[in-house]
């Protein structure tokens, strides 16, 4: 079994029975195998804990720390009570057995509900993963912070650091669907995450996941990526930069709204993108990959239609770019003519190795070339 096979079979069983999930399921698991931490938002009852719980049983060996938060949250409930037996003999030592410095994976509902002083106390574990307990320093063997809420923290709630840490956010909906809700109430029996079945051969186990890790360090990310990450910076800063006044939204696709990116969030980015390639077995980037930055960059409801919007151009212009860079102008140009008689919203360009395809209803027109990226863009 290869390992795209395998992670498709792992994606599978942990999304049986999660109706409507399964692509948070595997924008999750991607996170999780590039090293990222995940904020799940939605309204409660959407499966959040259930889904944080699924992921980490596709692992062996692991353990799980959940606890919900709330405004009188304190340390001892998130690291341990103190030692008695320590404190007298003047050692400042929690007990950590069972809580969040030991875990594997952590799961944090309503996160925003605890205050900043107790919350900003992860800054460091997620940081460095190490854990200072008194004087000695532990190692913690965290693979992804899971925080879930149906609130976002304001900026001007000192939760800034901390909210940057959750590369990955995901907006986690009610079905929508009438078919997948009604298939859901016939097969209520079934949904339990305890029962989830995973082959133990088949799991990750931690040698697994270190090695991926460095193996998505190796992956090299294409020029035309480099050039399109920035591209989306020069967006972000022309928006920054500008005002109401200034900005033209029609101009720019319908983008409405944007919002500050910190450096260490676009290289935190990167291995992201990275990890799409590999795990598509790929060394190298595409521009495809760069479509797992729609679920990273954006901050607000109000800005993430309009950065999914961005990611969502700059791939198609890239790719068209590469294309156009890889015939001749005079095909391009026999190409670009037909794409403009088409007049219907049911426009596909294929372009792949060896030959361009434009489709539409039942005709199908095609160019010959070869060396293609490959591209799959619906109009």
């Amino acid at each position: 079994m290869t390992l795209s096979e395998r992670l498709s079979y792992l994606i599978k069983a942990a999304s049986t029975e999660l109706y409507g999930k399964e692509n948070i399921i595997k924008a999750s698991i991607l996170s999780v195998l590039a090293g990222q931490n995940i904020f799940l938002y939605g309204p409660p009852g959407t499966a959040k804990s259930m889904i944080a719980r699924r992921i980490s049983k596709i692992f062996k060996d692991t353990n799980i720390f959940e606890h919900l938060m709330h405004r009188f949250c304190t340390p001892e409930e998130l690291f341990g009570p103190v030692s008695l037996s320590e404190l007298k003999k003047d050692n400042y030592k929690r007990l950590t057995k069972g809580y969040l410095a030991e875990a594997d994976f952590a799961f944090l509902d309503e996160i925003w509900k605890s205050s900043p002083a107790v919350l900003n106390t992860l800054l460091t574990l997620i940081n460095e993963h190490k854990y200072h307990n008194g004087s000695e320093v532990i190692d913690v063997p965290l693979k992804s912070l899971i925080s879930a809420s149906n609130e976002i923290p304001q900026r001007d709630e000192g939760l800034d650091a901390l909210y940057d840490r959750f590369l990955v956010r995901l907006e986690v909906n009610p079905i929508d669907k009438d078919a997948v809700f009604m298939s859901m109430l016939k097969n209520s029996d079934k949904l339990s995450d305890h029962d989830q079945n995973v082959s133990e051969d088949l799991k990750i186990s931690s040698d697994d996941y270190i090695r991926w890790l460095h193996e998505v360090d190796k992956v090299q990310l294409s020029d035309e990526c480099v050039k399109a990450i920035t591209s989306i910076r020069n967006v972000v800063r022309e928006y920054l930069y500008s005002n109401d006044k200034v900005w033209d939204k029609n101009k720019h696709n319908g983008i409405e709204k944007l919002s500050y990116i910190s450096d260490r969030r676009f290289l935190q980015a990167v291995k992201l993108v990275k990890a799409a390639a590999y795990f598509n077995n790929r060394k190298v980037t595409s521009p495809v990959d760069l479509l797992v930055l729609k679920n990273s960059l954006w901050s607000t409801l109000e800005d993430k239609r309009s950065f999914e919007i961005l990611v969502e151009d700059t791939v198609k212009t890239t790719l068209k770019d590469m294309s156009k860079s890889n015939m001749n102008d005079e095909t391009y140009a026999l190409i670009e003519q037909k794409i403009r008689e088409l007049k219907s919203n049911n426009i596909q360009i294929i372009i792949s190795s060896g030959e361009v395809k434009i489709k539409q209803n039942k005709d199908n027109l095609e160019y010959k070339k070869t060396d293609f990226q490959f591209m799959n863009v619906t109009n």
